[in-house]
């Protein structure tokens, strides 16, 4: 090899190898590397730009607050039975739906809580079911009431869609 004037030696940074600058290209972050076996071109995906993403919500609306009411029933109802008696009717309407837990909800997981249509609206704490009891429950199970966020047929209008 000639000597050529200026041309000082170096050391890679990658291999540690002794070469003249002339056999050595700079990187785009700033090493001093081979030319022939050490340097590399920057990844090009290194350059591409990020998307931001819209994370917004489409149609947002406001929290309703609990998706269910609960109150209890006040005295044992019977497999077939059109009425029970809550504690509280506070909160129950006509056409509302609830859910009552019957006794053999403990005993296995299947559908052992009975939904159905409040038909009418209640009578102090007597609340008349459009289906009958699918099975016994006892003074003090829970009754669920559906909440704000489940509207009824009558609390749709065309403005709301």
């Amino acid at each position: 090899m000639a000597y050529i004037l200026g041309d000082h030696n170096v050391i890679c940074d990658r291999c540690g190898k002794k070469k003249k600058r002339s056999q050595c290209k700079k990187t785009y972050d700033g090493l001093i590397v081979c030319a022939d076996t050490c340097w590399f071109p920057r990844h090009p995906q290194e350059s591409v730009k990020a998307i931001t993403d819209k994370q917004s919500v489409a149609d947002p609306r406001p929290d309703s607050g609990e998706a269910f009411k609960t109150t209890t029933l006040s005295a044992g109802a019977s497999k077939g039975d059109l009425t029970i008696d809550v504690a509280s009717a506070t909160n129950i309407s006509d056409g509302d739906t609830i859910g009552i837990v019957l006794d053999s909800y403990m005993l296995n997981a299947g559908d052992q809580i009975h939904w159905t249509f409040v038909n009418g609206d209640p009578s102090d704490s007597t609340v008349t079911l459009k289906e009958a009891l699918s099975g016994d429950a006892a003074s003090g199970n829970t009754v669920e009431i559906a909440g704000d966020n489940f509207l009824s047929t009558n609390e749709v209008t065309q403005a709301s869609l």
